[in-house]
């Protein structure tokens, strides 16, 4: 009989296992600066009537597009110095010069720092990666014949400092598991508040997902009909065994 019952309680309890599902839901994106943030409420109220949230993630994709580095300063053009000759061993020789001239210009692609906040409480940040290139580029040029054995080249160059902030590391990609103290509110209001804002600089939220790992309410399981006369039966057998075991007065 102990036998039996103990196979009509786990019927019951494999009847009541859950089994986790993942749902990924779509979230706001968009172009965000320091004054206009991105904000949602996610409603998760159909999700939480029959299943409880075990682990919820938020996945961001965040790219820098204000449009590059801008100019700081431009300084004026040094005077031309003497880099290269060329001599051409002909009937009269021909001397061909070559000048350079240079001047510097700084540019420079401003911070940014993005946070990822639910209900108003920050609990990521990602920022922009710090570069300082500089190179050389040519932006004008002539040569001359000044006589039959004498030219003149003439190169003007900028040399182009940029301190910049161009780009977020890891291509961009967020990803942050919400802290479970947060469950209990996302249960009691039935939504999560999501947002995007800018400590400093702009930036374009590029997607944006809630992933969230769900268990299903276990379902009220009512006992077979012959479960709960044998539970009857083992109590009144229980209660014999005491009458018999009860001392006499």
């Amino acid at each position: 009989m102990f036998k039996k019952f103990a196979l009509i309680l786990g019927f019951v309890a494999a009847a009541t296992t859950v089994q986790a599902t993942t749902v990924t839901l779509n979230l706001n994106t968009g172009y965000v600066t320091e004054g206009t943030p991105i904000s949602q409420r996610v409603d998760l109220n159909a999700i939480l009537a029959d299943h409880a949230i075990t682990s919820a993630t938020i996945d961001l994709g965040l790219r820098d597009e204000d449009g590059g580095s801008s100019i700081d300063s431009i300084s004026g053009f040094n005077g031309y110095r003497n880099v290269r000759n060329t001599y051409t061993p002909t009937t009269p020789s021909m001397h061909t010069a070559y000048f350079e001239r240079t001047r510097f210009v700084y540019r420079s692609d401003p911070l940014e720092i993005a946070e990822l906040r639910v209900f108003g409480a920050e609990i990521a940040s990602l920022r922009s990666v710090f570069q300082d290139n500089t190179y050389l580029r040519t932006v004008g040029g002539t040569c001359v014949v000044v006589s039959a054995t004498y030219t003149r080249c003439e190169r003007d160059l900028e040399r182009i400092r940029t301190t910049a902030y161009g780009f977020f590391p890891n291509r961009g990609l967020l990803t942050r598991e919400i802290p479970t103290f947060f469950f209990d509110r996302m249960l009691r209001d039935g939504y999560l508040d999501f947002g995007v804002s800018a400590r400093l600089g702009d930036f374009n939220v590029t997607q944006a997902s809630l992933r969230l790992t769900l268990e299903a309410l276990p379902a009220a399981v009512p006992l077979p009909a012959g479960a709960v006369l044998l539970l009857s039966a083992l109590g009144l057998a229980g209660a014999a065994a005491g009458a018999r075991r009860k001392p006499r007065a």
